[in-house]
C-alpha cells in the first residue's frame, strides 16, 4: 500500500508543475483591426483581471455594474497607452477612445483612428505587452473592410499570435485595399520607454 502511495504521489508532483503551466492566469487578449476607407478601428479585448491590473491600487474590490461604472473613465485614462499605430515615423492620435465591459466579463478597450493620407506603411504595436510576462500572448487579426463597409463577418486577411518579443504588425492602405507584409512576422521591436 505505502509502495502504491509513493507512486501515486510522484506521479502527482510530476504534473503539477506542467498543468500550472498551461493554466489560465486571466490576462488573455484579443486584438482586432478594422481598417475602413475613411478610419482604422482598433478593438482589444481584455480580460476583467487585466483591466483591474491596469487600476493597480484604483481598482474597484470587485467588478459589479457599479464598480465598472467608477472604473471606466480610470480606464479610458489608461487606453492610449495600451496600443500604438504609426503611419511611416509618424504617430498617429487617436480621435476616439472608449472602454466597455461586455456580457461575458470582458473589457474592450476601443480606439478609432482617421486614415493618414496616402498610402504610408502602417505600424500597429500592442505596447500593454510591455504589462505582461514574458509567456503570455494573445490573439491578433486584421480586416479588411475599405471595398465593402457593410460586410459583418468579413475573414481576417491576417492573423498572427502577438507576444512580448513580437508585438507588432505591418500593413499598407492603398486605393486598392490593404496590403500586409511579408516582413511581418519578424518586426523589428521600437526601443522601449
Amino acid at each position: 500500500m505505502t509502495h502504491l502511495f509513493r507512486r501515486l504521489l510522484l506521479a502527482l508532483l510530476a504534473v503539477l508543475p506542467w498543468s500550472a503551466a498551461m493554466a489560465h492566469d486571466g490576462l488573455e487578449n484579443e486584438t482586432e483591426i478594422r481598417v475602413r476607407k475613411d478610419r482604422i478601428e482598433i478593438t482589444l479585448r481584455t480580460s476583467m483581471l487585466f483591466a483591474w491590473k491596469l487600476l493597480g491600487e484604483k481598482a474597484p474590490a470587485d467588478a459589479g455594474q457599479a464598480s465598472q461604472e467608477r472604473a471606466r473613465p480610470l480606464l479610458k485614462e489608461k487606453a492610449p497607452g495600451l496600443v500604438s499605430l504609426k503611419a511611416g515615423d509618424q504617430a498617429l492620435k487617436p480621435r476616439r477612445v472608449d472602454c466597455v465591459f461586455e456580457l461575458d466579463e470582458h473589457a474592450a478597450f476601443l480606439f478609432v483612428y482617421d486614415m493618414p493620407p496616402g498610402d504610408p506603411q502602417i505600424r500597429f504595436r500592442a505596447a500593454f505587452f510591455e504589462l505582461l510576462g514574458g509567456v503570455d500572448e494573445g490573439a491578433f487579426r486584421l480586416i479588411d473592410l475599405t471595398r465593402d463597409a457593410a460586410t459583418r463577418d468579413a475573414e481576417p486577411l491576417a492573423r498572427k499570435r502577438l507576444h512580448r518579443v513580437d508585438d507588432a504588425f505591418l500593413f499598407r492602405c492603398s486605393q486598392e485595399g490593404v496590403k500586409i507584409f511579408e516582413a511581418t512576422r519578424a518586426v523589428k521591436p521600437e526601443p522601449r520607454h
